[in-house]
């Protein structure tokens, strides 16, 4: 008998060097990240309407809250107004308001690994090893972007109540791209798999997916994890 290798979106037909082309990819998209993140709290910083209600420094509005100017040029602005006690404060996930720079609070720590998690009722997709079983990034990538418009709505419905608690922002810690190299990781269902190729094809998607395609705005921030922490190496594979 003949095995016919089944049919699937996604051919896997080198094994050469593809994998680290497609963590090539990752990284990059996630250097993206980095710089969004700095841009992110200003775009926020705005759309809560600071300085609205003329309490803040100042009657001219500040430079980080000028749309005719680069994300880096406000944020630039904005750090410099903030003193040191200001700056480490932010340097957590729960990061603290800053009322007289009008910068509410904001929690980075939010999670969509399949479907927004946390924050009330939302559609839950198959876990990450079921979304790597169907060999179709483009799937994921239309799944994933379902997931970054529910986040959104439950964000503005956050916002709209003046809450800005965890799991109730735009910043997520998704995609998990580390490689389910031994079942004793216990977190391996959260991987897409021990295939670093279509790891990194379906981690591409599931940046690409919630962030959303505009030259300017992300629809959402996305996240891949884990760098510190992973199923190696040998030593600590068993704990965090």
């Amino acid at each position: 008998m003949v095995a016919v290798p089944p049919r699937s979106p996604l051919t896997m037909s080198r094994s050469d060097g593809m994998g680290n082309i497609g963590r090539k990819q990752i990284m990059k998209l996630a250097s993206t990240c980095v710089v969004s993140l700095i841009a992110f709290i200003i775009v926020f910083v705005s759309e809560c309407g600071a300085y609205g209600n003329g309490t803040a420094e100042g009657k001219n509005t500040p430079a980080y809250l000028d749309t005719n100017l680069t994300f880096e040029a406000r944020a630039s602005d904005l750090i410099s107004r903030m003193t040191l006690e200001e700056k480490i404060l932010q340097m957590q996930n729960n990061a603290s308001a800053i009322p007289r720079l009008g910068v509410p609070a904001y929690n980075w720590w939010n999670e969509c690994l399949h479907g927004v998690a946390r924050n009330g009722v939302a559609t839950v997709f198959p876990q990450a090893i079921g979304m790597a079983a169907t060999w179709d990034p483009d799937l994921i990538r239309k799944e994933a972007d379902v997931i970054s418009t529910e986040a959104r709505a439950k964000y503005n419905y956050a916002i709209g109540k003046n809450e800005h608690g965890m799991y109730q922002g735009l910043a997520f810690w998704s995609p998990n791209i580390n490689i389910d190299r031994n079942p004793r990781f216990g977190r391996g269902q959260e991987t897409y798999g021990e295939g670093p190729f279509l790891t990194s094809q379906i981690g591409v998607a599931f940046v690409r997916g919630p962030q959303g395609y505009n030259s300017k705005y992300l629809k959402v921030v996305a996240t891949p994890k884990h760098f510190p922490a992973h199923s190696g190496p040998e030593t600590s594979r068993h704990y965090y």
